[in-house]
């Protein structure tokens, strides 16, 4: 038996794809782009989930692989650079980004095309969904140890069709109850517009790039996850944020306008404006985590802790919402208007959705007692106004607009009314 071994060892090829998988060349730990290192595990997963990606179990354990391999590597890459920070020595071939090999393959394979593909297809495949969101996490957030960053959220930025491609997912995810996932991609969509929102581009261009012809689409996807998701703290707040930043680009504005998106931020402001908010978001999450209070011990100590700064962290939410809430109800208003520039018309509900704003601003200036929104709705009210008090002023003084601003005199909100 040792002497067979002994012959086989000896008939093995030094250049054998399968070795280089097990035993790889010291060279292919350098990130270096002349490089390119065929044997490596993660090349020969990715060509399976490539070729195999119409089978929903072949690109579980496709994602599954891929998982593990840079979970792996990034948590030795962030222990050696812990130790290093310890212990400094001249270190010769190279950073401590040797992860970046890891991903920098990924990227040079197709993985981002690949992923998306994925995605689209098995989205009623919770673990695959969690698996390829995880990863694209990964790829794009800049706390990860390697350096491809910015090479992945381009690639997940262009063509227009992938970006869409996640935002359809969030209708999909939404319907298959997938809240994990849902939140993951709306993480990795507000990431990505974020990032695209700080790149010089023409004053035309969509933010995310979405296709022109898919925009109304885009938006009534977002509409109707606002819908069903309001009372889930993490996945309102990511969309309210995502919201802002589309409603930057007049076009995508009005295509949210066409879609009603002025109904769901009114009933969203409606609900902060009567205290139930701040309920509704602690009750999910305490139903989501199981959180609860315990009797007197250090347990109970932690767990009182954790749901007082649970809470400190919803009412910051619920006050910053709101003041994006009322500065979209403006935005969107002034979007539905008529453009000069732009040769956009008056949109046909501009005078009926106005004067809805208006009547729930009003409202709430006429609150008692004061709530949080007075300041935001006076504010409102004002920029409204001095925009198209032809259009609007009849409506404000017949809901006693003028009675608010009088009351505040001398003593009140002077400076606001003035």
């Amino acid at each position: 038996d040792e002497e067979e071994g002994r012959m086989m060892a000896l008939d093995i090829d030094p250049n054998d794809e399968d070795l280089h998988i097990h035993v790889p060349r010291e060279e292919r730990v350098y990130l270096d782009p002349k490089q390119q290192p065929e044997g490596l595990v993660i090349i020969k997963v990715l060509g399976h989930l490539k070729e195999f990606i119409q089978f929903s179990q072949m690109t579980f354990m496709a994602v599954q692989a891929m998982t593990k391999i840079t979970a792996t590597v990034s948590q030795f890459v962030s222990t050696a650079e812990k130790h290093f920070a310890r212990f400094p020595v001249n270190r010769k071939g190279g950073s401590m980004n040797a992860s970046s090999v890891i991903e920098q393959v990924m990227m040079d394979h197709g993985f981002v095309e690949t992923a998306l593909r994925a995605l689209h297809r098995h989205s009623k495949h919770q673990s695959i969904c969690q698996g390829i969101l995880g990863l694209m996490k990964h790829l794009v957030k800049d706390d990860s140890h390697h350096c491809m960053q910015t090479r992945a959220q381009y690639e997940l930025m262009n063509p227009p069709e992938r970006p869409f491609t996640l935002l359809s997912c969030l209708e999909r995810l939404s319907l298959e109850a997938q809240r994990d996932n849902l939140l993951s991609c709306l993480q990795v969509l507000v990431l990505l517009a974020q990032k695209d929102q700080d790149m010089p581009k023409p004053k035309d261009v969509m933010p995310l790039r979405i296709p022109p012809t898919r925009l109304n689409e885009a938006g009534k996807i977002l509409v109707f996850v606002l819908g069903r998701h309001w009372r889930d703290e993490a996945i309102a707040v990511l969309l309210i944020e995502l919201l802002c930043i589309f409603c930057i680009k007049l076009d995508f504005c009005r295509v949210l306008f066409d879609n009603n998106v002025s109904d769901e931020i009114r009933k969203f402001v409606l609900v902060i404006a009567e205290g139930k908010m701040e309920e509704h978001w602690m009750d999910e999450m305490k139903k989501r985590t199981g959180m609860k209070l315990m009797g007197p011990s250090g347990r109970g100590l932690r767990k009182l802790k954790e749901m007082n700064d649970a809470r400190e962290r919803v009412q910051m939410n619920v006050s910053q919402r709101q003041k994006d809430c009322w500065h979209l109800l403006w935005t969107l208003f002034r979007a539905s208007a008529f453009h000069i520039s732009s040769g956009h018309e008056a949109h046909e509900r501009y005078q009926s959705d106005a004067a809805l704003s208006l009547v729930q601003a009003v409202g709430e200036m006429k609150r008692n007692p004061r709530g949080s929104q007075w300041s935001l709705a006076a504010e409102f009210v004002k920029e409204l106004l001095l925009f198209d008090i032809d259009s609007h002023g009849e409506l404000f003084v017949a809901e006693d607009g003028l009675k608010l601003i009088l009351a505040e005199l001398p003593l009140g909100e002077v400076s606001a009314v003035l």
